[in-house]
């Protein structure tokens, strides 16, 4: 899993320290930090709902045929897991062992989170890059879920120690191939956009989910969409890998709290070697 880029450890944490990476911020307590996972994902929520309240009387079944849609869904779901993983942390800080295994919830959420910010930042691009020019009133609804998604999980990015690394942009490329497979289907099953979309000349079930991927024209299609799935991911990969670096070297308690926990047993040996009661360190950030 890990040479195709599936990887899902805590890397540079050691396993057992995974509530560590998800409870503890160089900004802010742990306590902050829940409440603040908590208001990111009921805004989220909050705005999906509101979107397909507002377009599925108008689109139907063919609300899901979009990129933008499917990231907004899949936002819904790790929000809400993201939000229940780092409540949990807060909980295990300072229990869990290093040698601990990562728990299968806190894998989902590295997945779906290493996936959905660089596929948000590609809805918003695609969304904005089709839209006419200059382009009509948008409703509020729709510039947040592609726009407001983005500034929301970047700010989140910042804000924690969540362990991105180049051994993760598979997940990036899986979602890409997987709607990749999408627009194929969409296209010889001849299932069109909504009536208010029409790309006349051609008939509306033969339109195209977004005009540069038009399987009509199969060779421009397939150079783009080649492109996108062996540029795109290393590219995004490498991305976020820089700021990933930028933001840790900014962070200086994090490598404290990576080794604290590695060094307690020596610092307990030793306490109890001069005859005195040792003493367990407050692994929150900020705590001492």
């Amino acid at each position: 899993m890990d040479r195709l880029g599936l990887s899902v450890d805590v890397l540079p944490w050691e396993p057992g320290d995974w509530p560590k990476a998800f409870a503890t911020s160089p900004y802010m307590s742990t306590k902050a930090l829940v409440i603040y996972r908590g208001i990111v994902a009921v805004v989220l929520i909050g705005h999906a709902l509101v979107h397909f309240v507002k377009w599925w009387p108008q689109d139907g079944v063919l609300y899901w045929i979009y990129l933008s849609r499917w990231i907004t869904t899949l936002e819904v779901i790790e929000e809400i897991l993201y939000f229940v993983v780092t409540l949990w942390a807060a909980k295990r800080l300072g229990v869990n062992a290093p040698s601990d295994p990562v728990p299968f919830m806190v894998k989902v959420v590295i997945a779906l989170f290493c996936m959905l910010m660089p596929a948000s930042v590609l809805s918003a691009i695609l969304y904005y890059a089709t839209q006419p020019f200059p382009p009509p009133g948008v409703p509020y609804v729709s510039l947040f879920v592609h726009g407001g998604d983005v500034i929301l999980l970047h700010l989140t990015f910042f804000l924690s120690r969540f362990p991105f690394s180049i051994r993760k942009i598979g997940w990036i490329a899986l979602l890409g191939w997987t709607y990749t497979v999408w627009t194929l289907i969409h296209f010889f099953a001849k299932i069109g956009r909504p009536e208010r979309e029409p790309c006349e000349p051609a008939p509306l079930n033969e339109c195209p989910i977004y005009e540069p991927i038009d399987w009509r024209y199969p060779l421009r299609t397939g150079i783009l969409v080649a492109l996108g799935a062996f540029v795109g991911p290393p590219l995004f990969g490498s991305l976020y890998v820089f700021l990933t670096g930028a933001r840790d070297r900014c962070d200086t308690r994090a490598k404290e709290l990576r080794e604290r926990q590695l060094l307690e047993p020596y610092q307990d040996e030793g306490a109890d070697e001069a005859g005195q009661k040792p003493s367990r360190p407050c692994l929150a950030c900020g705590c001492s």
